[in-house]
């Protein structure tokens, strides 16, 4: 899963080295929803890229901080859905095990 995290995060960039154009909103929001993902291959030793050098200014850090927030709205979100989810059950289930608990 990092590997293919970290390969993805460098055909964007590669894409986006290529044009002449400067990386905008979009890109910024592909590349922020990516940044978390590249931890393991750093970690590891890779030296993958996690921002677009040549980039538009304000689009492209608005894009890049949406796609980061987003992200880590997603993961978190769904972790802590999980972890409620489950605790709940638990508690269930330990309150339905005791005499007059349910």
């Amino acid at each position: 899963m990092a590997w293919v995290a970290s390969w993805l995060q460098t055909r964007v960039l590669v894409t986006v080295h290529r044009t002449t154009a400067p990386a905008g909103f979009a890109v910024g929001l592909v590349n922020g929803a990516l940044m978390p993902m590249a931890l393991p291959a750093l970690a590891l030793g890779k030296d993958v890229p996690i921002y677009a050098a040549r980039n538009a200014g304000r689009t492209y850090k608005l894009g890049y901080t949406l796609g980061v927030n987003l992200c880590g709205a997603g993961f978190f979100g769904l972790l802590f859905w999980r972890l409620h989810r489950w605790r709940a059950n638990r508690r269930g289930e330990s309150e339905a095990g005791r005499p007059g608990g349910g």
